[in-house]
């Protein structure tokens, strides 16, 4: 499966405590999405969101936890270093964004 074939909608949600998330009733997340607990590898939001088109996404707390039943990381830019992590997706640009428009996508 290549996943770089699908379409892909990134939402971020600046400052969104996980247990908060999960008991909005505002939100709806839970019905248009499975809600997982994670963490950025960034401390502010500027470097956190950033490192997202990177390739870098968050990492899951729980270590029983996967994305897409079965990655640590849905993508991986083949230009950051060297990781054992299993990821469903290589990309070989300097960003997703740009990776996705040499694709065809539509890139907002």
């Amino acid at each position: 499966m290549d996943i770089s074939d699908f379409n892909v909608v990134l939402l971020t949600l600046d400052s969104l405590p996980y247990t908060l998330a999960q008991t909005s009733s505002d939100l709806y997340l839970n019905s248009i999405c499975e809600l997982k607990e994670a963490e950025t590898h960034g401390t502010y939001t500027y470097p956190a969101h950033h490192s997202f088109f990177l390739g870098i996404l968050p990492r899951l707390t729980q270590h029983d936890q996967l994305y897409l039943g079965q990655y640590k990381q849905i993508w991986r830019s083949a230009l950051s270093r060297k990781s054992d992590t299993v990821v469903a997706m290589t990309f070989d640009d300097k960003n997703i964004l740009n990776y996705y428009k040499k694709k065809g996508h539509d890139v907002v």
